[in-house]
């Protein structure tokens, strides 16, 4: 019997970090993967329900922390209470796009080591792991992380991710969110790169991009080294976008009161790619056309829409990264406010652009689709994540960031920037809803914001 297209994980299990251990086959198009989860459990149980899809299971085993082996040795099966125990099924569910792990014996509450076997192909379409040109990429927004690793996929399921991936072709680049710790050969022709581990994430926000491309120089911004990558063809196109995330950043840096929170900056431009750009933590990928401009030739409307959508990105590293909606009920005030901070910032960076002219324009749009009889609320039910999907639009962005931007304007700039600061240390690398930014405003200005 299926979980269902609405289903969602139970909140008694929770992971802690993933030790993910990739080979990926650039020829073929497949990876074989190994993949440690320490988990948390605060009920005994024989179950577990994970996120997969299209991925063939190859083993599980399960048993308490320090008697499963490490990724490229598991232990072995034993009796209760020795190496642990191997799973007895694992069923695949299409519908919930979820794969049921059953076990010989009960685990009981209390830490535990889930070590799972798995294999899998690059994804057809611009998602999950898939093929962009010459390049292997990533895209996990909104729930396609399950294509790449059986895991927790939902924004509540924060973890810290320790990737290392082998078959990366001699004379290629291997990215992630963390930097780069190992580089190593790993057999004829090939390589292993290994990343440090991340701050607690959400699965989506994961990245890994492998491939033939060629960095800018590397600028350190307060400590930050910032890296824009293309292909080589493009490489004389970065320098606007290196100009302008270390113009932006020191200004997000204290808009919000906190550094940067991921150790590296790498902007990624990639020849196939659904949206406009990713905010995949320390590792942003963009469309090329929304990255790369060379200033001497872009017309100014180019360098706008150029600089917004860095801007927006980086937003993201706080608001969304750092911290990060509970479920995709509140992506509209994850993308409102990044769309509503990028013009702020740009504004302060380049006043002469005149570009909340710019957001007026944006918010025609917005309103105009919210003319129809299609129109839905900036603030929506999600059920699932294909509904989380198609709530990516102008009235997410545009409308919400309108929205946000009146708040602002009644609460004073100062008292509505205290109350964001005040959201952000109170929620950092954790989980939070817009009522806690509602009330982390309200405490910061003292005016009724929630029952606004």
């Amino acid at each position: 019997m299926t979980l269902g297209k609405n289903f969602r994980l139970p909140s008694d299990i929770r992971p802690k970090s993933y030790d993910a251990d990739l080979r990926i086959d650039m020829a073929e198009g497949r990876f074989d993967g190994q993949l440690i989860i320490t988990l948390g459990l605060t009920a005994a149980r024989r179950e577990i329900v994970l996120h997969a899809v299209d991925l063939e299971v190859t083993s599980a085993q399960i048993g308490p922390i320090g008697q499963i082996g490490s990724p490229g040795s598991p232990g072995s099966p034993g009796s209760p209470g020795s190496a642990g125990t191997l799973s007895t099924a694992a069923t695949a569910d299409p519908v919930s796009q979820t794969v049921t792990l059953t076990f010989a014996e009960e685990l009981p509450a209390g830490p535990a080591k889930l070590t799972i076997g798995y294999r899998g192909a690059f994804s057809p379409g611009l998602r999950g792991l898939y093929r962009a040109g010459p390049l292997a990429v990533t895209q996990f927004e909104a729930a396609d992380a399950r294509r790449l690793f059986p895991c927790f996929d939902e924004p509540a399921f924060k973890a810290i991710w320790r990737l290392s991936v082998g078959g990366v072709p001699d004379g290629a680049v291997a990215l992630g969110n963390g930097v780069a710790t190992r580089d190593e050969p790993d057999g004829p022709g090939t390589r292993r790169v290994t990343f440090a581990p991340t701050p607690p994430l959400s699965s989506y926000l994961v990245a890994l991009i492998v491939g033939p491309i060629v960095p800018s120089p590397v600028v350190r911004v307060r400590e930050v080294p910032l890296c824009t990558w293309t292909t080589e063809d493009k490489r004389h196109l970065v320098a606007f976008a290196q100009e302008t995330a270390a113009a932006v950043l020191p200004r997000l840096e204290d808009y919000f009161g906190l550094p940067y929170p991921f150790g590296k900056l790498d902007q990624i431009g990639v020849p196939d790619f659904e949206a406009g750009a990713m905010e995949n933590a320390g590792a942003i990928t963009f469309r090329e056309v929304a990255l790369l401009a060379d200033p001497a030739t872009a017309p100014l409307a180019v360098q706008k829409r150029v600089a917004e959508v860095i801007t927006h990105e980086l937003a993201h590293q706080w608001f969304g990264n750092l911290v990060t909606m509970e479920w995709w009920d509140d992506l509209w005030l994850n993308e409102a406010f990044a769309t509503w901070m990028a013009y702020k910032i740009v504004d302060d960076w380049r006043p002469s652009w005149r570009i909340w002219m710019d957001f007026e324009g944006g918010k025609g749009v917005a309103l105009a689709l919210d003319a129809l009889v299609s129109a839905h609320p900036i603030r929506a039910e999600i059920k699932n994540a294909e509904e989380a999907g198609e709530s990516f639009d102008a009235i997410t962005y545009e409308k919400g960031g309108a929205v946000l931007r009146m708040l602002e304007g009644f609460l004073g700039a100062d008292h509505f920037r205290d109350g964001i600061r005040l959201y952000m240390r109170r929620h950092r690398e954790a989980n939070a809803t817009a009522d806690d930014l509602w009330g982390a405003l309200e405490e910061a200005s003292g005016q009724p914001i929630v029952e606004m």
